[in-house]
């Protein structure tokens, strides 16, 4: 009798950024393939004459060994009706305060 569909023995999940073992596996073999064949990749990407397929190819190879970054959004919450000189005077009113 096994769980039905969409429920799991564990309520929290997989955590976030955590890769499932086919996966890690995959990417250890495909990082193994890069070192040991790595002359013969070489070999074979200086001969591409086409700067863009070259730099696909080796972006989409590089993706399978290194972790990928996530972007980041910033949002600036200061004040931007108050002047430089404003801030200042109100910092050095605080610093007396102290």
């Amino acid at each position: 009798m096994g769980l039905k569909k969409g429920q799991t023995n564990n309520p929290n999940g997989r955590p976030k950024g955590a890769q499932s073992e086919e996966k890690k596996e995959l990417r250890k073999l495909i990082k193994s393939l890069a070192e040991k064949n790595f002359d013969e990749f070489q070999k074979r990407m200086d001969m591409i004459d086409k700067p863009e397929l070259y730099c696909r190819v080796y972006i989409d190879m590089i993706k399978f060994v290194l972790p990928s970054l996530q972007s980041v959004m910033f949002d600036d919450v200061t004040d931007k009706k108050k002047s430089i000189e404003d801030k200042l005077s109100e910092l050095s009113k605080e610093a007396g305060k102290e």
